[in-house]
């Protein structure tokens, strides 16, 4: 039998150990784990070892980086510098003149490196900045051309939330009025028109732009000679038109005119506004002004000169214009013009009238988004025309004002980067205005 573990007693008081007879001896097995656990241990310590050697190469190699590479960098940060800068509207050059980002002479410091900046307004939407790095005695140069976004509410020449109806013999296209007028131009190819619905295309029609409608909508020849110039696509998502927000004024009641009449500038409020025949009712920007109804009767005429700021008008009821008026506007572009109607012409109550029969060359942007409306033929609009349904007469022509693409409001200004390339170190730096 097996002799039991005792706990005796030694001779100094200590307790002696337990007896280790019958105890089961270690095996052979258990050595080759104990083994293998240890190289195990010794091969991540090595790659702890390793990598670490490889960090400390690294971070050796960034410090010793030749110079031509930190002057490489050193130009590139001047671009960036510049682009947040413009994006911020920290620094808004005039088209055609040019602000420096520090100077040759007085230059930014970025660690052993140096660089400057020349940012120049090449038109109303695009900026080209060359920024010049330099790193003991290396230089390095780099170009970069940037556009403001097209993030403006207005994108078509004519949107029809529900349906888009574009007649025989329409022609749409776009101009930009920072060129000078649409009559010295090449007509260009951004006259998109779209629906978050069907989009109907009449006999002969020629879009110079893309034809866009909802996710169900479909594109409909309806003759032939049909042209899109751009892309027959879906919208990403529909279209939200968002109610219109007049500015809040008082009302002076009904404005009748029987004889020539000026208005403006400033916020107006009336009730009823209303031209009688011959007349001529001028609105003087900068104005605003907030109305129910107008009616602009047979031989009388509508002037919105501008020439000294913009003029928006609110229209809440009808808006009548006679086939044998008059419309005339100042300006070429339609940032200068923005006519917004709430009337909706569906209503089942009082259902209001819009009409733009007038003989005219409208030069504005037309926002109705409750209103279905009838563009007579012939009529010719420069700007923009969203409502919630369009009907385009035949041989209508629309002519998509590009400046309304962009928010010029905004206070931080998209930017989309149009080229951005290494150039000689040669060339020669432009002289401009200081910039922060």
């Amino acid at each position: 039998m097996q002799s039991p573990i005792h706990h005796g007693t030694g001779r100094q008081g200590q307790t002696s150990p337990p007896s280790l007879r019958g105890a089961t001896r270690p095996s052979p097995r258990s050595g080759s784990i104990l083994i293998t656990v240890i190289l195990f241990v010794m091969v991540l310590a090595g790659l702890g070892v390793s990598m670490l050697r490889v960090d400390l190469s690294i971070s050796d190699s960034r410090r010793t980086e030749p110079p031509a590479q930190l002057a490489y960098f050193a130009a590139e940060s001047g671009i960036d510098e510049a682009f947040v800068l413009l994006r911020s509207r920290l620094i808004e050059p005039a088209e055609g003149e040019t602000t420096q980002i520090g100077t040759e002479a007085s230059p930014r410091i970025l660690n052993a490196a140096r660089y400057w900046a020349d940012v120049t307004r090449l038109d109303a939407w695009r900026y080209q900045v060359i920024a010049t790095g330099t790193c003991q005695g290396e230089r390095r140069r780099q170009e970069c051309v940037l556009t403001t976004a097209p993030d403006g509410f207005f994108q078509y020449a004519a949107f029809g939330l529900d349906g888009l109806v574009v007649g025989a013999d329409v022609s749409t296209n776009s101009y930009d009025p920072t060129l000078g007028s649409f009559a010295s131009q090449t007509a260009r190819g951004n006259g998109g028109v779209g629906s978050n619905g069907d989009v109907t295309l009449g006999a002969g029609s020629f879009i110079n732009g893309d034809a866009v409608t909802g996710q169900g909508g479909s594109i409909i020849e309806g003759g032939s000679n049909v042209t899109v110039t751009g892309d027959r696509t879906s919208l990403e998502e529909d279209l939200i038109l968002p109610p219109i927000e007049p500015p809040a004024v008082s009302s002076s009641g009904p404005l009748d005119t029987t004889e020539n009449t000026t208005i403006g500038p400033g916020l107006l409020g009336f009730d009823k506004v209303s031209t009688g025949e011959g007349a001529t009712l001028t609105i003087q920007g900068p104005t605003q002004i907030v109305m129910s109804d107008f009616m602009l009767e047979g031989g009388s005429t509508l002037v919105i000169d501008s020439s000294n700021g913009p003029v928006e008008i609110y229209s809440s009821g009808d808006w009548d214009v006679s086939t044998d008026s008059m419309v005339r506007t100042t300006s070429q572009s339609a940032r200068d013009f923005q006519l917004f109607l709430s009337g909706d012409t569906d209503g089942s109550a009082n259902p209001a009238t819009v009409s733009l029969s007038a003989n005219c060359s409208l030069h504005g942007a037309i926002y109705a988004p409750q209103a279905t409306i009838m563009v007579p033929t012939g009529f010719e609009l420069f700007g923009s025309l969203v409502a919630r349904s369009v009907v385009l007469g035949p041989s209508a022509s629309l002519h998509f004002d590009e400046s309304l693409r962009y928010d010029t409001d905004q206070d931080i200004m998209a930017l989309n980067t149009l080229l951005w390339r290494p150039i000689s170190a040669d060339v020669n730096a432009v002289a401009g205005t200081p910039g922060p």
